[in-house]
């Protein structure tokens, strides 16, 4: 094989390295533009599912990387196309042959459906779900929990279909994917927003859009009329955000970077445009110390 030819054992190689959470960005570019260098045999990207890899990166926070995986995703798709109408062309020729030959005939069929079989598997997202990921679902399994309404849904399996949805849509385990999940899991615990909670479980609001929601999309009834009546005041909106009332219980979702503790309450705040999300304040309940995420 050629050495401008990717082989098996390196495709593996730099998937492996893609899939990890923590690579940096200047290895990420590093490896896409290898590929793009190298000449990928259809048969390499199917055994090794690379390609799923690269168009997950699509998406990437950063916009070189994003870049790079389109460009790939296009030249592979384009690499796959040729394949198969050579495999035509091949077809059409060898036609003659079949009925003097009904036995290569039938394991061609075989092989075909074998290719199409292993091009679905190829396709379907595989679910790595690392320490971090295994958090986040965590948090949406406790939002879950105390629901008292009726519905037979797994909250389990529906928590797991919304974090698997935001890591897609995020092209990872990246900080917009946490920013995000820590305004979903606010939104499904919040008590004054019960509906948000109600329509995610009851189907109203899809697991596989809640990462294209605002945290203004995603906010109750009330708090969206309260905003749109006063939002001319500035003023009455910082008393509405900032009051006792609105600063939560209890919570562990943030640790404190003074004493270590997760002992805290939080409250959001909209600081920025309205399709931005909210800047979320947070206070340690241990050592009185206040930052905040997001803003």
């Amino acid at each position: 094989m050629s050495s401008s030819t990717l082989s098996e054992s390196e495709a593996r190689e730099m998937k492996a390295k893609l899939d990890k959470d923590g690579v940096d960005v200047d290895t990420i570019r590093d490896i896409l533009n290898l590929l793009l260098e190298k000449e990928v045999p259809v048969q390499v990207l199917v055994e090794t599912k690379i390609g799923v890899t690269v168009k997950g990166k699509r998406n990437d926070a950063d916009k070189k990387v994003a870049k790079l995986a389109s460009e790939l995703t296009s030249k592979w798709k384009d690499v796959v196309a040729r394949s198969r109408q050579a495999g035509a062309s091949n077809e059409s020729e060898e036609k003659p042959k079949k009925s003097a030959e009904p036995s290569n005939g039938a394991e061609k069929v075989k092989t075909e459906e074998k290719v199409k079989t292993e091009e679905k598997v190829a396709k379907k997202p595989v679910k790595p779900v690392d320490g971090k990921r295994l958090k986040v679902r965590g948090l949406f399994e406790k939002a879950f929990a105390d629901w008292k309404g009726e519905s037979d849904v797994d909250k389990n399996e529906l928590a797991a279909r919304i974090e698997t949805a935001m890591h897609e849509h995020f092209g990872g385990a990246n900080e917009q994917y946490l920013n995000h999940a820590k305004s979903v899991k606010f939104n499904l615990s919040d008590p004054k927003n019960p509906d948000f909670r109600s329509k995610v479980i009851h189907g109203e609001i899809d697991a596989e859009d809640i990462p294209k929601l605002s945290s203004g999309q995603m906010a109750g009834k009330d708090k969206i009329e309260q905003k749109k009546a006063n939002k001319e005041d500035k003023i009455f909106q910082d008393k509405m955000f900032i009051t006792a009332g609105n600063l939560g219980a209890e919570s562990d979702m943030f640790q404190c970077r003074k004493c270590k503790q997760k002992r805290t309450t939080f409250y959001q705040k909209q600081t920025r445009s309205a399709d931005e999300p909210m800047t979320v304040f947070i206070t340690c309940k241990n050592c009185g110390h206040e930052w905040r995420d997001g803003g």
